[in-house]
């Protein structure tokens, strides 16, 4: 898998915007893929390539968000999580 995204720079440092991980079963068909991105404020766009192909279309996918960067979930106040949609 390749994912292709821009790059947060501070001063002489880059960061990748997007990190992503995946996982594959036993059969090599079914696919688990995170995108996390790491934009402080906007939405940003990546490319996902598997194998030779471009990976294309709509897939289900469960989003997270909480409502700040710096301010985590806790018992009282939860972060906003399980919207499911498609990307």
């Amino acid at each position: 898998m390749q994912v292709t995204a821009g790059k947060l720079t501070s001063d002489k440092d880059t960061v990748a915007v997007v990190d992503a991980i995946a996982t594959v079963d036993k059969s090599g068909n079914n696919w688990a893929i995170s995108l996390v991105n790491r934009h402080p404020f906007e939405n940003v766009d990546c490319t996902v390539i598997m194998g030779d192909k471009p990976l294309n279309g709509k897939y289900k996918a469960t989003i997270l968000a909480g409502d700040s960067l710096t301010l985590p979930g806790t018992l009282s106040r939860s972060a906003k999580t399980g919207k499911t949609g498609a990307i």
